[in-house]
Formats: structure tokens, sequence, C-alpha cells
């Protein structure tokens, strides 16, 4: 038998400090990228876009769309609200969760008038809770300022999530 000696190899048999380098740097890339994935899809539920409903009923100068209960907590901020009449189309992406937020409630905002071909809207939304966000009774009026909703034209009103516009719901309906 040998003895073996414990004396400071020196030899130079070893991985260069390029490769090395570059090992370790590989390494440390496909940790983070590990990471990432991971908690990525520990958030990924909050990408996800509500579902929800809306009932529609004519007005005395518009239309009224009527929520229904959404599948998580959604702010008024979180939509869009686009009409077209398979022509054109008028959206309306102003809103905010903090415009219909206070005491007071009902609160009732206007979002802005839209040009839908010949036909100006006047969009208003209204939280019955006035705490900015979407509740089942909450609603938003489409008002003819300018001309009127036609017969003739078949409307669909889409509501959007702001955040990846995909669609939420929509309701047909005719002037």
């Amino acid at each position: 038998m040998q003895k073996r000696s414990w004396s400071i190899r020196r030899e130079r048999d070893g991985v260069s400090p390029v490769i090395g380098t570059i090992l370790l740097v590989g390494i440390t890339a496909v940790l983070a990228a590990t990471l990432w994935v991971f908690a990525s899809g520990l958030r990924g539920n909050d990408q996800i876009p509500p579902v929800g409903g809306m009932t529609v009923r004519t007005t005395e100068t518009g239309f009224q769309f009527t929520f229904t209960p959404f599948s998580k907590q959604t702010g008024w901020g979180d939509l869009k609200i686009l009409i077209t009449d398979s022509s054109d189309f008028a959206q309306w992406d102003n809103m905010t969760t903090a415009m219909l937020i206070g005491p007071g409630a009902p609160l009732t905002k206007a979002f802005g008038n839209k040009s839908l071909g010949n036909l100006s809207i006047s969009c208003e939304g209204t939280d019955l809770a006035g705490d900015g966000y979407i509740s089942n009774g909450d609603y938003f009026r489409l008002i003819a300022t300018h001309g009127t909703f036609s017969h003739e034209f078949d409307y669909e009103v889409i509501l959007l999530d702001r955040v990846s516009s995909s669609q939420i719901c929509s309701v047909p309906f005719q002037g």
C-alpha cells in the first residue's frame, strides 16, 4: 500500500477561470429564470380578467346597462366600455376607480361624449355604494346627446378589461 500525501498539488489540471465564470453565470441565469417563473405563477390569478354580466333597459334618453355580479373585485378604472353599430365604434376608457369613491352614495359621474357615426353619445356611471368598485346593481347609461339611436341598427355594448383588453361581457340591443 502506498501512503497518500496531502501536500499541495502543483499540477494545473482543472477548470480554467474562463470556463468557470461561464458556468457560474449560466447556473445563476437558470436559477433566476426558475425563480421568476415560480413567482409569476403565484401572481397569475391577478392577470385573469373578471367574468361578469350586464342587462340592458331602455330609458327616456337612451339605454341603461346594469351590472350583475362579477367573479372578482373590479374597480370602475379596470373597465373599458365600447359601443359598436357593426360599422363604427366609440369607447370610454377614461374612468378611474377614484372618480366613484366618496360620501353621499349613490355617486354618478359623467365619462364624456363620443361619436358613433352621426350620433353623439354621453356615458355616465353610477356606483350605488360609492366605493369605486362594480357591485351588483351598479350601472352606466348611454345617452344620445345629438341624434337618436336608430331602430335600423343593431348595437352592441362590450365591456373590456383595461389591462388585458379581454372581453368581460357584451350585450346586443336595437336602437
